[in-house]
């Protein structure tokens, strides 16, 4: 247990005849960037105010470690840090009084601490300002910095990128990677963006209408296929050639690369046509089922079941 950050089992959640989390079961390890994937009104949202006391399950567990192997769910919930949807702030305060006022909430917590959670996330130098003139990308690095105010060993971020723009997306992806490499925290990452899932994750759990489809390394669910990355010196050429080829699949990828759906020994069989006719073969590649194409396969089969 001592590996385990945070642990459901059998976590479930009606509301009357709805049922917005199945039998959830997730493991999170120390450690993790776990990445928490499914559609809007797949139950993340619910799943996550479950586990910070903010919705009382129907049935089921919650378990957090605090010391060794034994579970005391509201001593280890201090411990644990979040932000869930867009978080608020007083708009005619600075930053640096909106935390002391937030922390005063649970207890306070030193003007050190504030100091150092406006550094973590770089709003050190802006912290005198109104929160009224922040973007909204400065507005969910602070919601961020109040996640980390109590110290926590696990951080909760729900949809921490959405609504950024492409820059606003780039620093707070750099500070997740921080938050874990640098200062040792596990990351529990709601998302329904399957970008950010692929760049920050090591391990996901996918939901879809409440019920877990899938647990375990992004690498692992991607399957491999028959499609092929071709790229040559005369894209339009070789195109003519191999769609004429009996059991090769090939399409266009723009003006960069060919896609070629064949077996093996097709596959050996169209770069020799390629090179028998004078076509220069640069590169012959397996392409990987993506993680977007993993995730329409298991909801698409979940929808027919």
């Amino acid at each position: 247990m001592s590996d385990v950050a945070l642990q459901t089992e059998d976590l479930t959640k009606r509301f009357g005849r709805r049922m917005a989390v199945d039998r959830l079961t997730i493991r999170v390890d120390r450690g993790d960037i776990y990445g928490f994937l499914g559609p809007n009104g797949a139950g993340k949202s619910t799943t996550l105010r479950m586990l910070l006391g903010l919705v009382r399950p129907t049935s089921g567990l919650i378990k957090f470690p605090v010391q060794n192997s034994s579970w005391e769910y509201l001593r280890a919930r201090s411990r644990v840090g979040a932000i869930i949807e867009t978080p608020a702030f007083y708009e005619n305060l600075s930053a640096r009084r909106n935390l002391q006022l937030l922390a005063s909430l649970s207890g306070g917590v030193s003007k050190k601490r504030v100091e150092e959670v406006l550094e973590i996330v770089n709003l050190r130098e802006r912290a005198g300002d109104p929160v009224k003139v922040y973007s909204y990308g400065m507005r969910q690095r602070l919601g961020i910095a109040q996640a980390l105010l109590p110290t926590p060993q696990l951080i909760i971020l729900d949809e921490p990128t959405n609504g950024l723009d492409p820059q606003g997306i780039h620093e707070t992806r750099k500070l997740i990677r921080r938050l874990r490499h640098e200062f040792k925290l596990t990351v529990l990452l709601s998302s329904h963006l399957l970008t950010e899932i692929e760049q920050l994750c090591n391990r996901v759990g996918i939901i879809h209408e409440g019920r877990l489809l899938y647990e375990g390394g992004p690498e692992a669910l991607t399957a491999s296929t028959n499609l092929h990355k071709v790229r040559v010196d005369n894209l339009a050429g070789a195109f003519e050639l191999l769609s004429k080829e009996h059991g090769l699949s090939v399409s266009q990828n723009g003006a960069s690369f060919l896609r070629i759906d064949a077996d093996a020994e097709a596959l050996a069989r169209a770069n020799a046509l390629l090179v028998g006719n004078g076509i220069k073969v640069y590169e012959l590649s397996p392409a990987q089922e993506s993680l977007e194409e993993a995730f329409l396969r298991l909801t698409s089969r979940n929808e027919l079941n």
